[in-house]
């Protein structure tokens, strides 16, 4: 209610208590008149108090809403961070998948790979072990021979070279016999 109306119903009941008729007394009638007064005295300051109230009331909620809007905000704000985050967890997470995949195929790969070389040159090192242990072989052999045939021709010339070694002792001896049989 506005001040006015107020005051206007007031300046209404006023009136009435003032033209009622003499059932009531006069006494009655002026305390009744008083407690009008009163009331019209006090209404200005009540009414005062109850705006300034409900004005509190408007900030208090206005501020409220405000906050419950700055609330919702940072809440819309949140989630929706949440969401993003959460699809950018998911999007590494499928990317992070594809990578270790794609590497486990690489590496996979690379090993089949490597076991394929690794035996073509182990074959390709037989091979050549082989052929080498062969020709070693075939060189031992012919050392063999070489050796055989050096011992050979070493024994013979030194059979040969003892009997002449055997012979010219003889003959030095017999010399020597004789050149000692002429000195005596």
């Amino acid at each position: 209610m506005k001040d006015s109306h107020m005051e206007e119903l007031i300046g209404k009941l006023y009136e009435m208590v003032e033209d009622a008729p003499s059932i009531l007394s006069r006494n009655y009638r002026e305390k009744l008149l008083d407690l009008l007064d009163e009331i019209k005295e006090e209404i200005p300051a009540e009414l005062q108090m109850a705006k300034e109230i409900v004005n509190k009331r408007d900030a208090i909620l206005a501020s409220t809403e405000k906050e419950a809007q700055k609330t919702r905000a940072a809440a819309e704000e949140y989630a929706t961070q949440l969401v993003s985050t959460n699809e950018i967890t998911i999007e590494a997470r499928r990317r992070a998948a594809e990578t270790i995949e794609r590497a486990e195929q690489n590496a996979k790969e690379l090993r089949r790979t490597a076991a394929v070389y690794c035996d073509e040159r182990m074959r390709t090192a037989e091979a050549e072990l082989s052929k080498i242990q062969g020709k070693a072989n075939q060189t031992l052999a012919q050392l063999e021979e070489q050796v055989e045939a050096a011992l050979a021709k070493l024994s013979k010339e030194s059979d040969n070279a003892l009997s002449q070694i055997s012979a010219e002792l003889t003959a030095a001896r017999e010399q020597f016999n004789r050149v000692a049989a002429e000195i005596k």
